[in-house]
């Protein structure tokens, strides 16, 4: 279920990128700061999902992993 975004985010986090580990907790966004390509898993576990030229800002999605192979942004963080 996705939460409100009008409502403020409780929780953040610095993501590192792996391969291997899922994220601390499913986010009901990612925050791109240096552009690139995202590749994630869905909460469904569908995957490798690639997201080409990511611009900086908000993506409205909730992934369970953001891979390192093939993730070229950085200065990603999640909320919740």
């Amino acid at each position: 279920m996705m939460a409100n975004m009008s409502n403020p985010a409780t929780q953040f986090l610095a993501v590192t990128p792996s391969d291997t580990s899922n994220l601390a907790f499913i986010p009901r966004a990612v925050y791109v700061g240096v552009s690139g390509d995202l590749v994630v898993y869905d909460s469904l576990g569908s995957g490798p999902i690639i997201f080409s030229n990511v611009p900086v800002g908000w993506m409205p999605i909730m992934p369970t992993k953001i891979l390192s192979a093939g993730t070229t942004a950085s200065g990603i963080v999640i909320v919740r």
